[in-house]
């Protein structure tokens, strides 16, 4: 079988010397393209894993970071994934407790790509915190005092262990482990998750360690004592009046109940109301015995009180404006002076029926005085009839002198 010759292939043998040169120059370009300045050098900043370091030393990351200086060709240095050069931190020796311990550092670039390490392994220091880790049970700080009338019974802590590690210069001063119990705050049985603490003979807090669980379920059983308080009474009104009329005052016997309860119910417990009362349409004063209002979980002693309620009209005054003639009943005499100024009062709706009629009023109002006794001048009251439900409030002047005419 014949197989075609690539059309991309010298047909003249004379040129075959010419296409093998421009291909291996081809070649060279495309490696120095890749790889550019085989001597380039440049420095990265790696994270070494540390290897043989014993499960009780423990090592900060920040100080696994080292400077390494790699050469190879540019593009391969620039176009360089740093995970993929290995740095190791091999120790070789560590103190007694925290403090520098020693290690060759060995770097293994990738295969392949012609990049090396620069200046080989070295020894250096590392600073390594020992650690010590121990089960430790934990204890209730109990800070302040319950609620009056609740009784704490009882606390359960889950776990009751926990497992704590931290330096072994600080492990060492470990005295207890607690967890803080506030008193104040419970009315009630509840469960809440707390942090535990590390304290150490002095009682100060040591900072630095953890714990294993980071919190405490604690279940406190507390029963709420009952306890009496004296109230006053407060009455629930409702509705409104009949207009032009006001409550002018309330009276309640006994003005004060013993309320009987819980603590966490009636601690700041200062009064009670009344069943509602309905003021709706009143207008008279008026007295009943209705039930006290406790809150839930409350009786009241009494359970009953006496309202009164008195009910009072509101009073306005009109000023008329129009001089009043004074009429002398009798004859023979004259008045000075002959006519009066009036103000009046009544209740508000009953004034108000008034304002702006002031005309038809006066048709309604007398203004009068008896004649003397047979006798040439005398004084005398001034005497004014007003339409019912309004009475007089000032009369200016209220006396008036008659002379004979």
């Amino acid at each position: 079988m014949k197989m075609n010759k690539p059309k991309w292939l010298p047909k003249d043998p004379n040129e075959w010397s010419l296409f093998i040169l421009c291909f291996i120059l081809a070649v060279l370009l495309e490696v120095q393209v890749v790889t550019g300045n085989p001597n380039a050098r440049e420095v990265f900043v790696l994270e070494a894993v540390p290897v043989n370091l014993p499960s009780e030393y423990k090592v900060d990351s920040d100080d696994l970071y080292f400077e390494i200086e790699l050469s190879g060709g540019r593009t391969r240095l620039n176009n360089l994934l740093l995970d993929t050069v290995d740095v190791e931190a091999r120790f070789d020796t560590y103190p007694v407790g925290s403090g520098l311990a020693q290690a060759t550092l060995l770097v293994r670039p990738p295969k392949g790509q012609g990049i090396k390490h620069i200046g080989g392994s070295k020894k250096v220091s590392i600073y390594v915190q020992k650690w010590l880790e121990q089960d430790a049970s934990v204890e209730v700080y109990q800070r302040g005092e319950t609620p009056n009338g609740v009784q704490i019974v009882d606390w359960q802590l889950d776990p009751g262990v926990v497992k704590v590690s931290g330096p072994v210069d600080l492990m060492d001063g470990l005295k207890t482990i607690e967890v803080e119990l506030n008193l104040g705050t419970i009315v009630e049985s509840e469960s809440k998750n707390l942090k535990p603490v590390a304290r150490d003979d002095n009682g100060r807090l040591i900072q630095g360690l953890t714990f294993s669980p980071a919190e405490i379920r604690v279940e406190v059983v507390a029963q709420t004592v009952r306890d009496r308080r004296i109230v006053s009474i407060r009455p629930d009104l409702i509705g409104e009046l009949e207009s032009g009329f006001f409550i002018s005052s309330i009276a309640i016997d006994p003005a004060t109940i013993i309320i009987e309860g819980p603590v966490k119910v009636i601690r700041n417990l200062n009064s009670v109301t009344t069943n509602p009362i309905s003021l709706t349409g009143r207008s008279e004063t008026f007295e009943l015995m209705i039930d006290v209002f406790s809150p839930s979980e409350t009786t009241s002693n009494p359970k009953k009180v006496n309202v009164a309620v008195e009910v009072s009209q509101i009073i306005s005054d009109l000023e008329i404006s129009s001089l009043i003639p004074i009429k002398v009943i009798g004859g023979g005499y004259r008045a000075t002076p002959s006519s009066i100024n009036l103000v009046i009062r009544g209740p508000v709706n009953q004034i108000a029926k008034w304002i702006g009629r002031e005309s038809d009023l006066l048709d309604l109002i007398h203004v009068e005085v008896s004649a003397c006794n047979d006798v040439d001048s005398c004084e005398r009251e001034v005497i004014v009839a007003l339409p019912s439900g309004l009475a007089t409030k000032t009369t200016t002047p209220g006396y008036v002198t008659l002379n004979r005419n």
